[in-house]
C-alpha cells in the first residue's frame, strides 16, 4: 500500500475508490479525472489507474507486506472444486459463499460494535461529552461503535485488502465496457452489476463479445443471475 498524491485517470474505468466520512457513516464515491486526491491505495489500485493514464504525483510513504496469498488461494480452490460434485443446488451455493463470508473474517477492522446499558452509556457521556452517539437503542441498551487497541486475531487485513481490490479491478473494467456499449448501469455491488440493456431471444441481456466472452461457471467467471422487467 502506499499514501500517495494522485491524478485521477480521465479515460478507462474509475478504479480509484474515494471514501467519505460524515455523520451518516461511509460512502465511497468512484470520481473520474481530472482531479488530484490524497489518500492510501493498494498497489493494485494505483497500478490500474496509472494503465489508464492516471499519474502519482507524490508519494508520501509506500510499504509492503511480507505475506503469501498462496495459502488462500489453493483454499478457495479446493472449496471450489469439492462443491462441484455435490447435487444438491443449495448446498453448493451454501458452499461456494462460504469463502465470501471467510473473507469478511479476515477483513474485520478494529471497530466493533459493543451492547451496553443506558445507564454505562450516560456515564460514558459525563466522562467524554464527545463520545459517539450510539447506533441503535434497543429497550435499556444501546449498540455503541468502539475502536479495540489492536486487531482480533483471525484478522488477515492483507489477504481481504486484496481480494477485495483485485475484484474491484474486475468489476470496473466490465462496468466500463457495459457503458461504452451504451447500456445503462444502476448498480455495482462488491461482486455483482446490475444495467438495463435489451434482451435476447434466448433470454439473456444483450451485451458486448467480450463481455459474454467472460459467462460462465468456473471460478471466476459471471453469470446471470436474474433477467426481466423492473
Amino acid at each position: 500500500v502506499a499514501e500517495v498524491n494522485l491524478e485521477i485517470n480521465t479515460d478507462g474505468p474509475r478504479v480509484v475508490p474515494l471514501r467519505m466520512v460524515g455523520e451518516a457513516g461511509v460512502s465511497t464515491e468512484w470520481p473520474r479525472g481530472p482531479c488530484v486526491l490524497r489518500g492510501v491505495w493498494s498497489y493494485f489500485t494505483l497500478r490500474e489507474c496509472l494503465k489508464y493514464g492516471g499519474k502519482i504525483q507524490k508519494v508520501h510513504q509506500a510499504r509492503t507486506y511480507k505475506v503469501s496469498q498462496y495459502p488462500l488461494r489453493c483454499f478457495v480452490e479446493a472449496v471450489w472444486d469439492h462443491q462441484k460434485g455435490i447435487r444438491s443446488k443449495s448446498v453448493r451455493k451454501a458452499v461456494k459463499g462460504f469463502s465470501r463470508r471467510l473473507n469478511g473474517r479476515f477483513g474485520v477492522s478494529r471497530w466493533r460494535s459493543a451492547l451496553m446499558s443506558l445507564r454505562e452509556y450516560f456515564d460514558r457521556i459525563e466522562r467524554d461529552p464527545y463520545a459517539p452517539m450510539p447506533q441503535r437503542v434497543i429497550g435499556r441498551h444501546c449498540l455503541v461503535r468502539e475502536q479495540m487497541a489492536t486487531y482480533p486475531a483471525h484478522s488477515q487485513v492483507m489477504w481481504s485488502l486484496s481480494t477485495i481490490d483485485r475484484a474491484t479491478v474486475v468489476l470496473t473494467r466490465l462496468e466500463h465496457e457495459l457503458e461504452r456499449a451504451g447500456l445503462r448501469v444502476l448498480y455495482v455491488d462488491t461482486d455483482s452489476i446490475l444495467f438495463a440493456a435489451p434482451e435476447r431471444a434466448d433470454g439473456l441481456p444483450a451485451v458486448p463479445d467480450n463481455v459474454r466472452a467472460q459467462f460462465g461457471d468456473e471460478l471466476g467467471d459471471w453469470r446471470v443471475d436474474w433477467s426481466g422487467e423492473w
